[in-house]
């Protein structure tokens, strides 16, 4: 037997409000399939699995992370591949003409860790009626990607108290009167903004914004927009909501003149760091702070 080509294939699983997005090949087998391909010459493994979904499936996905890695040899070729977690941005499923149907898995525990350990080991025929959850694809796509059954609204005198009631949660080592009084003068300021999102009459998430002259890390323009903070409620995360903020935000900066906006994070704060990165903010400059009692 001759060497072995060594191919590298990657797949994804399609997260996005609890349903997971699988792909359903033509043939008498009826094989389920999660949407991917080969790697091309010059990508990485992310940039393939962005590539063969939106080509498969019409949908622009945001890779999360790595599930796992296969190999499967078949005669003269080793595959090895990669399973990638991806979080569903945007987009209308149009399929390739490799694929006639899809559908939406509920993404409960028990259901995932089966789907899961099907693709995982390739035993990927199980009983669709049980596992296999028929929905109407269009509006739960809809309800999916949008993140926007909400409503964003300026911070004033009658929303000001959950306004701070959430910053609080964002900052915890402040004192409730304190941050209201620092608060208040700021917002009597122009150059300070901050939006809440509002959902079923409850607020779960805010903005806080500033328009800032002197010179800000990385830019090359002023005034710069400055985003002060963005919190959303743990249990509302996920749903494009603070993506929801920023876009606000940034239209904010753009009406008062600003071309850029900036950004900072505690060193340590990994999570803020991915959403940062996943928004279009790129890194400046790594800045380590020192304080030395007198």
């Amino acid at each position: 037997m001759g060497k072995r080509v060594i191919e590298f294939a990657v797949k994804g699983l399609i997260i996005k409000n609890k349903h997971f997005l699988v792909m359903h090949k033509k043939g008498d087998d009826h094989q389920w399939e999660l949407p991917g391909g080969r790697m091309e010459f010059g990508e990485t493994a992310e940039m393939t699995v962005v590539r063969e979904i939106e080509e498969e499936t019409g949908l622009v996905v945001e890779p999360v992370k790595i599930l796992d890695t296969w190999n499967l040899v078949r005669e003269d070729r080793q595959i090895t591949g990669i399973i990638y977690l991806c979080s569903l941005k945007e987009g209308k499923i149009k399929l390739s003409h490799e694929h006639d149907a899809y559908r939406w898995i509920p993404a409960d525990r028990d259901s995932f860790e089966q789907l899961y350990d099907c693709f995982k080991s390739k035993m990927v025929k199980w009983d669709w009626n049980q596992l296999i959850h028929d929905v109407t694809i269009e509006e739960d796509l809809k309800n999916s990607i949008s993140g926007t059954d909400g409503s964003i609204v300026e911070v004033k005198d009658e929303n000001f108290h959950e306004w701070v009631t959430l910053c609080l949660k964002l900052w915890p080592a402040n004192k409730g009167e304190d941050m209201e009084d620092e608060f208040r003068q700021l917002m009597k300021l122009p150059k300070n903004k901050a939006f809440l999102y509002k959902k079923d009459e409850e607020y779960i998430g805010f903005i806080n914004l500033s328009l800032r002259s002197d010179y800000v890390e990385g830019s090359s323009s002023s005034p710069v927009g400055y985003l002060e903070g963005i919190y959303v409620e743990p249990s509302f995360r996920k749903n494009y909501i603070a993506k929801s903020l920023l876009e606000k935000g940034e239209a904010w900066a753009r009406e008062n003149g600003c071309t850029q906006i900036g950004s900072d994070i505690e060193y340590h704060n990994e999570l803020s760091y991915v959403f940062h990165t996943n928004v279009g903010f790129k890194e400046a400059n790594k800045l380590i702070c020192f304080i030395k009692d007198l």
